[in-house]
């Protein structure tokens, strides 16, 4: 597999350290970020924003994922540093809920080539602005599917999240949401040609229906062409659906994966630490508490480690 350079990420923003550096006094940075994230809160429509990756388009820019990459210019830092530091060069990226891409631009920085990469998105307004930044990042080759991936083939309804996180639209019926968009869904084995694919990472963020995607893969026996994966898992979301994280553990185990926590909050706080941080330690979870609401792990295939250190790309001092 061809290699890449050791780091190839933007520096950090003057907003991002003034808001998370050494330099500045904690209550400071606190007060500091807290203001600016009710502000961009109070925006509204589509903006193009600079990142650790280079600018971004988001469909919205009160979207949670937005606004934190306005703020820090990373989302999730344990499980991007996680991404950053077991994906191997060259290798295929497919991103299920890919959103409005941060992931997928994120493996392509990291060295899998555009005509690896594929991204499922079914809400059309975000994957439009997906589109466009897999074509502005010059991935040209890039796959995008809008299409939901479930175990069996045929329409399912999706109900678009609110303004706030377009990243919790779901097929779950909320009380308090529209009545959702009929789309496209269809198994794993139908998403891509998988003797083109070489073998990489998947990405999985569904909003509940995790179960299923992962019931999928082994419907399909393709499992092995996923050294690694990460998932989102949120215990209520899944109880909607009458399932139990711990069926999804299971399943994991039995797809020979190795489950591993990344830390992940979405508070300012857990980001200023974050951005501390020269690295991380992911430990291994060997079945789900019983009082455990949401969880992000990274799989791996046939290890043993019970815990694995990643360093932080995108921590300022790594970054200065």
């Amino acid at each position: 597999m061809p290699t890449v350079p050791e780091s190839t990420l933007n520096p950090p923003s003057l907003l991002t350290r003034l808001l998370a550096g050494h330099r500045t006094p904690v209550p400071l940075q606190r007060r500091g970020s807290a203001y600016l994230d009710r502000w961009l809160l109070r925006q509204s429509g589509p903006a193009s924003i600079d990142t650790t990756l280079g600018p971004i388009g988001v469909p919205e820019l009160a979207d949670i994922q937005a606004r934190y990459l306005r703020l820090f210019g990373v989302w999730e830092p344990v499980v991007s540093a996680a991404v950053w530091a077991l994906l191997p060069p060259g290798a295929s990226f497919v991103d299920i809920g890919a959103h409005f891409g941060y992931y997928s631009l994120l493996a392509a920085r990291r060295g899998t080539p555009s005509d690896q990469l594929l991204a499922a998105e079914p809400v059309e307004r975000v994957r439009e602005v997906l589109q466009s930044n897999l074509q502005s990042a010059g991935l040209a080759k890039a796959q995008v599917r809008s299409v939901a991936v479930g175990r069996t083939s045929g329409t399912i309804r999706i109900h678009e999240g609110p303004r706030g996180n377009l990243g919790g639209s779901r097929t779950v019926t909320p009380t308090d949401e529209k009545d959702g968009t009929d789309v496209p869904m269809i198994t794993m084995a139908e998403l891509a040609d998988w003797n083109v694919l070489r073998p990489g990472w998947l990405k999985v963020d569904v909003e509940g229906d995790e179960l299923a995607v992962l019931q999928s893969v082994a419907d399909a026996a393709l499992n092995t062409q996923f050294p690694f994966a990460s998932v989102e898992i949120t215990a209520s979301t899944m109880q909607q659906h009458g399932q139990d994280p711990a069926d999804l553990l299971s399943l994991i185990k039995h797809l020979g994966y190795a489950a591993f926590v990344t830390p992940n909050a979405y508070s300012r706080a857990f980001y200023h630490q974050c951005l501390q941080q020269s690295a991380f330690d992911l430990e291994r979870m060997e079945r789900w508490p019983a009082a455990l609401e949401r969880a992000d792990v990274v799989l791996v295939q046939n290890t043993r480690l019970q815990r694995i250190r990643v360093s932080n790309p995108f921590g300022l001092d790594t970054r200065q």
